[in-house]
């Protein structure tokens, strides 16, 4: 699912920033399925990519995961995945790399 969604922003959608990108997920549950909505800008951009990723959230310690990510001017949290009932969960981030 990350895949297509990255795929997605970078070769139909195409916004020339970050701020054109509108990301909402949604789960039922931990460990269930996770549906990525995303509303975006028709720029059609042809410099602008963009990285979808999830970073893994170890012992549900947010804050350790969360603060690394915060500096990064061009790169937004976007939502949330829920693992497991005792495995890891993980923040969906979004990355403008060029």
């Amino acid at each position: 699912m990350i895949q297509e969604t990255e795929d997605f922003i970078n070769k139909e959608c195409r916004p020339s920033t970050l701020d054109n990108i509108q990301i909402m997920n949604m789960q039922h549950g931990h460990g269930q399925p996770i549906n990525i909505h995303v509303y975006c800008r028709q720029d059609n951009s042809a410099t602008s990519h963009y990285k979808l990723s999830l970073v893994p959230v170890i012992k549900r310690r947010l804050p350790e995961a969360l603060y690394p990510v915060l500096d990064r001017p061009n790169t937004r949290v976007v939502g949330f995945y829920f693992g497991e009932e005792g495995k890891e969960d993980g923040i969906m981030l979004l990355e403008k790399t060029k």
